[in-house]
């Protein structure tokens, strides 16, 4: 029996990555008997593999792309394998991915931006009031790959349509088209279409964060804290979590990606991990993507290390009877 996904690669080969590094390969797929108008979803078996959209619909006689990027300084020195799955229409298809790292040359200064690239870069319709997350990532000469979202100027060439709130944050404001460019260091980003739509009628996300974060951290330790997703909407909300930097993490165990039913909602535990991170200060997000907008926490912290602590007086008297 033919099976009803057809997938091309039929393995996702990265090659040699060097670190650190990253690299992007596209995964293109459709339903042998169409499915139109169905929904699909993907994750990947390791969360070191991106996908820039975790899922979509269906369309007719048209094929699914999906770019995956891999960060090598996520990764050890040597050989990793993760599949990819897909699954709608009832069915299932796990796509084999395989990559080798290998240690690169020590850079010196960062070197200047030679390239200036806005993820995702195929957003999914954005309805109106919610939002859209996007992230800015600068390629230097160095090599050297790194999230500027925080220092780029973000741009809408529609703002009747949509216009960005807060850094890589864009709102949703009326039906229409609109287009998405980031610049910096007199460079810009190639322009990223999105559609707004004013259909009131699907899934909401609404995220709680973790309240008050600790903003100071010793090295080699981790902080637990829980995040609730909701679906304030109607539908299925889709929902898939992304780190911009490797010390946050999902607690082991628990999903990644995820699908919640109207009203109802889900809590993921995230762990705030400084193993192997020096002395100093730290900027990251956690992005949640999904079919009913997109939601950010941002993290500040301070690692630092606590070599000893003195207790004074180093002996204490009280009188009988006192505490």
């Amino acid at each position: 029996m033919d099976p009803a996904f057809l997938a091309t690669p039929g393995i996702i080969d990265f090659g040699t990555l060097k670190k650190p590094g990253a690299a992007e390969r596209s995964l293109y797929f459709y339903h042998r008997d169409g499915a139109a108008g169905q929904s699909w979803s993907l994750q990947s078996s390791k969360p070191w593999v991106v996908p820039d959209r975790a899922f979509g619909v269906f369309a007719s006689k048209k094929p699914q792309r999906v770019r995956l990027s891999i960060d090598s300084r996520r990764l050890e020195t040597g050989y990793h394998g993760a599949d990819v799955t897909i699954s709608g229409a009832g069915e299932t298809l796990q796509v084999p991915l395989i990559v080798y790292v290998e240690d690169g040359p020590r850079h010196g200064p960062r070197g200047s931006l030679q390239a200036l690239k806005i993820e995702p870069s195929y957003p999914d319709p954005l309805a109106v009031g919610s939002d859209r997350v996007f992230r800015a990532k600068g390629l230097y000469t160095s090599g050297d790959r790194k999230d500027i979202t925080e220092q780029v100027q973000w741009h809408c060439d529609n703002r009747r349509t949509a216009e960005f709130v807060s850094p890589g944050v864009l709102r949703g404001k009326s039906e229409g088209y609109a287009g998405v460019i980031a610049s910096a260091e007199g460079m810009e980003s190639d322009r990223v279409p999105i559609f707004v739509d004013d259909d009131a009628g699907g899934p909401v996300i609404t995220l709680s964060g973790p309240g008050d974060l600790p903003e100071r951290l010793e090295v080699n330790t981790r902080k637990e804290f829980e995040i609730d997703i909701k679906n304030s909407g109607a539908g299925l909300l889709s929902w898939q979590l992304e780190a911009t930097e490797p010390w946050i993490k999902i607690k082991r165990g628990q999903r990644e990606t995820g699908h919640t039913k109207a009203g109802k909602r889900d809590r993921v535990t995230v762990l705030l991990d400084t193993h192997g991170l020096n002395d100093g200060n730290y900027r990251a997000s956690l992005v949640v993507r999904s079919n009913g907008g997109d939601d950010v926490i941002s993290f500040s912290v301070k690692v630092a290390t606590i070599e000893s602590v003195l207790v004074t007086p180093r002996k204490l008297s009280l009188p009988e009877g006192e505490r």
